[in-house]
């Protein structure tokens, strides 16, 4: 993490060290990435996808779609996702077996359950900005069944993502099937503060639709025996509520549906990771004793800490009605610190709303995105056609 000159947290996993070096700052994913540079953070990432066949092939792919996503590249970002996707869910082979004997980090990447939901969750929602409803709930349904496969013994932490019910939901009744619409509204519902905006009634009379994003989302750090238990941490994330403005009159609040710290936590400990714990204590062990100490360097018990960490820290929707035509679109936020809070404001000027099919625009808030040297806050009719939000 990196503390800016103005006291805002902003996250750069793995650029501290490369930070330091003159110029690195312009190739490094990311710190680009945390500076809300993510045209530029697509154009590093890009020549860095290894081959399809490569451990980390899934993760960077996530992190690339990321910066495609939030740079307004959207054809690149559900296409990139879709191939992560399917590599996360191939069936574990022989690498995977070798990081039993080995280090775990040479085992395939294939993401915690939260990671693979938040992959069919973007999938799901860049389906529905094309109006491929069918395909849009199969994604939403792969988020649900990725929850489900959470390690833990609470029944409600295999059913409590709150996105993904939402707009499980919203597809179902694009897809007029409006019983089964109900039951998945419903249950976004149960796991989050009740909103009027979480109803079929809702849904059902709204033309547009906001996922908002906030903050940066859960790291692991190696603790524990060895470093053998991967600690899950989150960044203070400075907004907690959003209120949004179109034309300068009211909206109301967004909805917040799901915290990812909440659902990456829930994870707890697996199989594989007590025999890794139990090698970390060998390792620690043989490290205190004479003769012995060259074996302990043979033991790995390390754990994996890689993360997609282009991800958000909290996740919000908006649902409602607004008139076909171009408007000033005012993301007001707020939090525990005020100042950090309305760091994060932004304003879209000329924000397309279309009469003839349902609008669906995606806004990441981070610190001073709309307070950086390439512009962002500039009117969308500027911009080249797939820049537009």
């Amino acid at each position: 993490m990196i503390l800016n000159g103005r006291g805002v947290w902003l996250v750069a996993l793995g650029a501290v060290v490369c930070g330091l070096a003159a110029g690195c700052e312009e190739t490094n994913p990311q710190v680009l990435f945390s500076r809300c540079r993510y045209a530029e953070c697509e154009q590093v990432l890009r020549p860095q996808i290894p081959d399809a066949k490569h451990k980390d092939y899934a993760l960077v792919s996530l992190q690339y779609s990321s910066a495609a996503l939030e740079a307004g590249d959207l054809a690149t970002a559900a296409g990139t996702i879709a191939k992560a996707e399917a590599a996360m869910n191939e069936i574990e082979g022989g690498g995977d077996t070798a990081a039993v004997v080995v280090a775990e980090s040479l085992k395939t990447y294939r993401g915690d359950p939260y990671e693979k939901g938040m992959a069919h969750l973007y999938s799901g929602f860049l389906a529905l900005q094309r109006e491929d409803h069918e395909n849009a709930l199969a994604a939403f349904r792969r988020a649900l069944i990725a929850d489900q496969d959470t390690r833990t013994e609470n029944p409600d932490q295999k059913q409590d993502f709150v996105a993904a019910h939402y707009f499980a939901g919203l597809a179902y009744h694009l897809l007029d099937e409006n019983e089964n619409a109900h039951v998945h509204l419903e249950q976004a519902s149960r796991y989050t503060a009740p909103n009027a905006m979480l109803t079929l009634g809702a849904v059902s009379t709204a033309n547009t639709f906001l996922l908002i994003t906030s903050g940066y989302g859960p790291f692991k750090i190696a603790s524990g025996p060895g470093g053998s238990i991967a600690a899950i941490s989150k960044p203070p994330d400075p907004v907690t509520q959003v209120r949004l403005e179109c034309d300068g009159s009211p909206l109301g609040d967004a909805a917040f549906l799901d915290d990812l710290l909440t659902q990456a936590a829930a994870q707890g400990l697996g199989e594989m990771d007590k025999i890794r714990i139990a090698k970390g204590v060998s390792k620690e062990v043989l490290a205190q004793v004479p003769y012995a100490s060259l074996f302990s360097s043979a033991i790995h018990a390390e754990a994996d800490v890689r993360v997609w960490s282009f991800l958000p820290g909290r996740l919000y929707v908006w649902a409602g009605r607004l008139e076909p035509g171009l408007h000033t679109l005012a993301l007001r936020c707020s939090g525990p610190d005020a100042g950090q809070a309305a760091a994060c404001d932004q304003v879209w000027f000329y924000v397309p709303v279309k009469a003839e099919k349902l609008n669906f625009l995606n806004f990441r808030l981070a610190p001073f995105r709309q307070d950086v040297t390439d512009k962002v806050l500039v009117p969308v009719t500027a911009l080249p056609e797939k820049k537009g939000k």
